[in-house]
Order: structure tokens, then sequence, then C-alpha cells
């Protein structure tokens, strides 16, 4: 991983968002919304339920390191996430506060000690 990323930053290629929204539900909550749509077939449904405990703990390390980069919202309306993503996105012009290879290497020593 850190053979494709290191590179692509160095060279400004790529780089890490200036902001992660990180919007969450209850897992009956999920699984109520899977049952009322029918319009979706969710196939890896099981998995990704697996996968949010530890994409949150990976966020909560991020935000350690780079504090107000990983903002984490209940989901309950479409109109309370957009009105909490709108009301969180005013300073992303302002110069980027930590420089990105260092975050890179933070995250990458994380991942190294910790189960995500």
């Amino acid at each position: 991983m850190e053979r494709f990323y290191r590179p692509a930053m160095q060279n400004n290629l790529i780089d890490f968002p200036r902001r992660y929204f990180v919007f969450s539900a209850g897992e009956a909550e999920l699984r109520k919304r899977r049952a009322g749509d029918a319009a979706r077939q969710r196939r890896g449904f099981e998995t990704h339920l697996k996968m949010i405990a530890p994409m949150r703990r990976y966020f909560e390390a991020m935000r350690n390191v780079s504090p107000g980069r990983a903002m984490f919202l209940e989901a309950e309306t479409i109109v309370s996430n957009v009105e909490f993503v709108c009301g969180n996105v005013s300073d992303l012009n302002a110069p980027e506060p930590l420089d990105s290879l260092f975050l890179l290497d933070e995250m990458l020593a994380w991942l190294r000690e910790n189960r995500a």
C-alpha cells in the first residue's frame, strides 16, 4: 500500500480529502432499511455490517492525528445529513493544516499496530 500512495502523494497525484463525513446508523436501523428497500439487492450486507466498527476505529485514529478531518454523524434524515455537511465545509479552502505525507505515515503506523 505504501509503495503506491507515497510516490503518488509526493508527485501531487493524490491526496487525502480535507474532510471525511462518516455517517452511521445502528444495526437494527440498517436491517430495517434493508428490509424496506425492495429496489436494491444489498448482496454484501452482512460483510458491510462487519466493516462498520473497523472503519470507525480507522477514522477515529485519523481524527486523533488530524482533528477535524473526520466528522461523525448519526444519520437520521437526509435533511439533517445535508445540514450537517453544509455546516462543516466552510473552512475547506483554508490552508492545509497537516502535511499529507505525515498523515500517511501516522495512519500506516496505526494500521501496523491495530486491527482496523
